[in-house]
C-alpha cells in the first residue's frame, strides 16, 4: 500500500511539475500514517524532499523554503487554511492541483525578498521601540 500510494504521487507530480534543473518539494503537513508514503512519492520523481513544519513560525518556514529555492510545495488538506493565513503575506503562489489529502502549490519569488526585509525591518524597529521606552524610564 505504501509503494502503491507512492508511485501515484510520484506519477502525480511529474504530470504537474515542471521540472527543471534541480528537483526540491516541499511538504508541508504534521506527522501521519501518510507520511511515510507521501515522502517517498517524491523521493520516485526523483526530487529532494523539503519538510517544512507548519507549527514553526512562518518567517522562519519562508525563509528555509527560499533558500532551497523551493517551486512546489505539497500541503495537506487538513492544513490548507493555516498554511494560507500564515503565508498570504510572505509568499506568491498558485494552487495547482489536488491529489487525495494533498495539494500542490507552485511558488513564486519574485517579491518575497521585499517583504520578507521589510517584515524584518518592522520587527527590528519594534524591538528599537521597546528598548528606547524601557531606557527613557529608567
Amino acid at each position: 500500500t505504501v509503494v502503491t500510494v507512492a508511485s501515484e504521487l510520484s506519477n502525480f507530480l511529474q504530470l504537474h511539475c515542471d521540472f527543471q534543473g534541480i528537483r526540491e518539494v516541499g511538504l508541508y503537513c504534521h506527522p501521519g500514517i501518510n507520511l511515510p508514503s507521501w515522502i517517498l512519492g517524491i523521493l520516485q520523481v526523483p526530487a529532494a524532499y523539503a519538510p517544512v513544519d507548519p507549527d514553526s513560525p512562518p518567517a522562519l518556514s519562508t525563509h528555509f523554503m527560499k533558500k532551497c529555492n523551493l517551486s512546489y510545495i505539497l500541503v495537506e488538506k487538513q492544513q490548507i487554511n493555516k498554511f494560507k493565513s500564515s503565508y498570504e503575506t510572505l509568499l506568491n503562489y498558485d494552487t495547482l492541483k489536488e491529489h487525495n489529502d494533498l495539494v500542490l502549490f507552485r511558488l513564486h519569488w519574485k517579491n518575497v525578498e521585499v517583504s520578507l526585509m521589510l517584515k524584518d525591518r518592522k520587527q527590528q524597529y519594534e524591538k528599537e521601540k521597546v528598548t528606547n521606552s524601557t531606557n527613557s524610564e529608567n
